[in-house]
């Protein structure tokens, strides 16, 4: 419609008005399209395990290494997270943490984790298997609290250890929640070498300590 030689209102996908006395044109905002299930099922995954890894980037950066110099440990993680570690459909998605793997390597070295807690402290006790290299061996631990951002602990480089156990202590914080999820991981620092990670979770309702096998 015309007004005293303005303009304003529709033409087509324009919409024009005025603004502090000046003619303003613009396109009309287009139609968000509804998004199916299955695309919002995939957003929700995505924003997830983005958020997840925001922590552990150095981590993953060697621990899924890449040959293809079109991709990288990110990517191979998040890739294998997605595929993995998400059940249910939406929305009631499940993260399922005891699926995630945190390292491509199909080995862990690890025979066992026992872990015993109080009220300041957790111990684990990490039993490695027979026959692995203890040449500079270290340990990492990702701790996800419950009800905060991952955090990640570097143990080691250990001295050699005729029994093949190692320990290694963790300050409990208040602010955990009723779960705690770990992945721990054998580590070779010089050479970057990320074992694969073994996975367990402890419970207020579970007995202290727990002992958690593993076999690859």
């Amino acid at each position: 419609m015309t007004k005293k030689s303005h303009l304003s209102g529709i033409v087509g996908p324009i919409v024009t008005y005025q603004l502090n006395g000046q003619n303003v044109v613009r396109s009309l905002p287009s139609k968000r399209k509804k998004q199916s299930p299955k695309q919002l099922s995939q957003i929700t995954k995505m924003k997830e395990t983005i958020e997840f890894l925001r922590g552990i980037r150095p981590i993953v950066k060697f621990s899924y290494p890449s040959d293809n110099p079109f991709t990288n440990g990110h990517v191979l993680a998040r890739s294998s997270i997605l595929r993995n570690a998400f059940e249910g459909t939406y929305p009631d998605l499940i993260f399922d943490f005891s699926k995630v793997e945190l390292s491509s390597a199909t080995k862990s070295g690890i025979t066992s984790i026992s872990a015993s807690s109080d009220h300041t402290q957790l111990n684990l006790d990490i039993l490695l298997d027979k026959g692995i290299d203890k040449n500079g061996l270290s340990i990492v631990v990702v701790h996800e609290s419950g009800r905060e951002a991952l955090q990640t602990y570097s143990y080691g480089p250990f001295s050699y250890r005729k029994d093949n156990h190692y320990e290694v202590d963790l300050i409990r914080q208040n602010s955990h929640g009723p779960v705690q999820h770990f992945w721990v991981m054998v580590l070779y620092p010089l050479r970057m070498e990320y074992l694969k990670s073994c996975y367990f979770s402890l419970s207020e309702n579970e007995p202290s300590p727990k002992t958690v096998y593993y076999s690859d």
